[in-house]
């Protein structure tokens, strides 16, 4: 493994598992998230363009999703770590994936119907970074 993918990868377990190391204050809550897609994938497009943009505009910056695309080799190797480490289930793998604290959603029925609530509760919660 490459250092660059090494570093990439550690990036992307970090944000997966909402380590940050600057304290949130409870007006300052941000929901994080992060979004598995493949640019082929009719069910991504869904997600990308219909389901996160009125989220994005509602919360603006206290919704910060990182996109992650699985057709480059090392947003592969995010997806399978995070496969791995969540210990996610053959019939639950596939993208569009999004994984939201130790919630993992997937597909284009599930994220729209449980990600605002999701994030609503995080951030009345006081976030989840």
């Amino acid at each position: 493994m490459t250092l660059q993918r090494l570093c990439l990868t550690l990036i992307g377990l970090a944000l997966l598992f909402g380590i940050l190391l600057v304290p949130v204050r409870a007006q300052d809550a941000i929901a994080h998230a992060v979004l598995f897609y493949s640019p082929t994938c009719p069910h991504c497009h869904v997600v990308l363009t219909e389901v996160l943009p009125p989220l994005q505009t509602r919360y603006a910056d206290r919704l910060q999703i990182l996109t992650i695309d699985v057709s480059t080799p090392d947003g592969l190797a995010l997806y399978e770590t995070a496969m791995k480490v969540f210990q996610v289930p053959a019939h639950r793998q596939g993208v569009p994936a999004l994984f939201f604290g130790q919630t993992h959603l997937v597909g284009s029925v599930e994220i729209p119907r449980y990600l605002p609530t999701l994030v609503e509760d995080t951030l009345a919660a006081g976030g989840n970074g």
